[in-house]
């Protein structure tokens, strides 16, 4: 798999929020409980990747995700904000499966942009 096509597929699952396409990986199993949560938390989800590079089986990918805030996040009633976070993943493919994931998301930022953090 090239790293052209590595990088495809981990953009292609970001951007789905296909659950059933995770479960095809076995790195992304622990992530489908979150990806549910935020589901039923936010709708009208839309991302971007404006950075993404491939470093032999691994790539590492910049998201940022534009949301309504329409559903219980954290205990905190919907808000109907539309919010702007980030998320940095870092992906190792292998055999065209991702087969771990680590990722890093601006959670302060989500919880400032619906009011329970002071700016």
């Amino acid at each position: 798999m090239t790293n052209d096509e590595k990088k495809a597929l981990v953009r292609e699952l970001l951007v789905s929020g296909d659950i059933e396409a995770l479960r095809r990986h076995p790195g992304l199993i622990e992530t489908i409980p979150m990806l549910q949560t935020l589901s039923a938390a936010f709708s009208e989800v839309e991302a971007d990747i404006p950075l993404q590079f491939c470093a032999g089986d691994w790539v590492a990918t910049r998201a940022v995700f534009q949301q309504t805030h329409s559903g219980a996040f954290m205990g905190v009633p919907a808000t109907h904000k539309r919010i702007e976070h980030e998320v940095l993943f870092f992906h190792r493919v292998v055999d065209g499966r991702i087969v771990q994931q680590h990722s890093q998301a601006d959670v302060v930022s989500m919880m400032r942009q619906i009011g329970v953090l002071p700016d």
